[in-house]
């Protein structure tokens, strides 16, 4: 064989070598850098089966499930996940649209995620935006009528118990969390508690907050998902403290929490740093609190739940400390990312910070 045909043969070998690796799902595990090559075989609401590409057969719960990338899925699809983990949510949810559009597969569960994947959008979209809630509302309960089985059915009740809390409907929220309840998994288990927790403080019942958000930290953890939601309750407890006015054990809570929660848990670290500003601003420490709500416009732009909040008491902390012009920088951040955030609509009625 001459030269050129033995280079010839050994891309050819090279080629088949690539596209065996690649043609396969990919599951990225929360926690975990590697990641899980095969064929996913079944999806349920609780678990998701797959097939290695050593035969091995495997099983997972889908809190421990970060995301699957699907053989075969749009390339729409993979766009829209990147511009929703960078908080571009009006440009994931057109990603998301053209990626139902695109797939022209008859894999259910590709179809599934991308349904999801555009609800969860606009769910996102309305926690900022008390417009939209009442269209994500029903979208979700939509969603889920439909796809009971989906493994995407306690994220989507989480959903709803954060809407409902949103729009203060406390009958709402208090359903949703029950059926997270239901579920076998402990992740969802500790869920409902907090939501439930959560509900109790909203409506100023901290005692019955406390109980919960307890209850939920004496449950037993095995992986990150659970470990995360354990410093969610005690975000919960420390806002307990809060609302008690014990606001520098509420602020040593937090402390901990930061350093206990996955650097990667933006969620948790994000609230825990609002919080722990929320405190500092109750015991008269201006500075300190800035330095809390700057972390997470520094830190975490993208957790979209809490940046606007951050934004509102850094706009007037600024001017506090006598920086007008990062005072200003904030105010345009919060009227153009967040035009229609309660706290864009309460900066409107501020009264000027000094």
């Amino acid at each position: 064989m001459s030269r050129l045909g033995r280079v010839f043969s050994i891309a050819l070998v090279l080629t088949s070598f690539t596209s065996t690796v690649w043609a396969a799902d990919v599951i990225e595990v929360r926690g975990e850098t590697a990641k899980l090559n095969g064929t996913v075989t079944d999806v349920s609401k609780d678990k998701v089966s797959f097939k290695t590409t050593k035969d091995e057969v495997k099983e997972l719960p889908v809190g421990q499930i970060s995301q699957i990338i699907w053989e075969g899925e749009p390339t729409a699809l993979k766009q829209g996940r990147s511009h929703e983990a960078g908080g571009r949510l009006p440009q994931a949810m057109e990603a998301y649209a053209k990626a139902a559009t695109d797939y022209k597969g008859d894999k259910a569960p590709i179809k599934a995620d991308i349904d999801y994947f555009n609800v969860r959008v606009q769910a996102l979209i309305a926690s900022n935006d008390p417009t939209k809630i009442d269209d994500a509302l029903k979208t979700l309960n939509d969603f889920l009528s439909k796809n009971s089985s989906s493994r995407h059915f306690y994220e989507a009740s989480g959903f709803l118990v954060e809407l409902n809390l949103a729009k203060k409907d406390a009958a709402g929220a208090k359903a949703a969390a029950e059926a997270l309840a239901k579920s076998p998994g402990n992740e969802q288990k500790m869920a409902a508690k907090i939501a439930l927790g959560r509900v109790a403080l909203m409506e100023n019942q901290i005692a019955e907050a406390q109980k919960l958000f307890d209850e939920a930290v004496a449950m037993p953890t095995n992986g990150p998902a659970e470990e995360s939601r354990k410093q969610e309750a005690r975000l919960g407890l420390a806002h307990c403290l809060y609302s008690e006015k014990k606001f520098d054990e509420a602020i040593t809570l937090l402390d901990d929490v930061i350093a206990k929660s996955a650097p990667e848990d933006g969620r948790v670290q994000a609230e825990a740093y609002v919080r722990q500003g929320d405190c500092y601003l109750g015991a008269n420490k201006s500075k300190e609190a800035l330095l809390a709500y700057l972390h997470v416009d520094v830190l975490f732009p993208t957790q979209k739940a809490v940046h606007p909040e951050a934004l509102y008491h850094l706009s007037q902390l600024w001017t506090v400390v006598q920086q007008p012009d990062r005072a200003t920088e904030a105010v345009d951040k919060l009227n153009s990312e967040y035009p229609n955030s309660p706290w864009t609509q309460k900066l409107k009625t501020a009264p000027a910070a000094g």
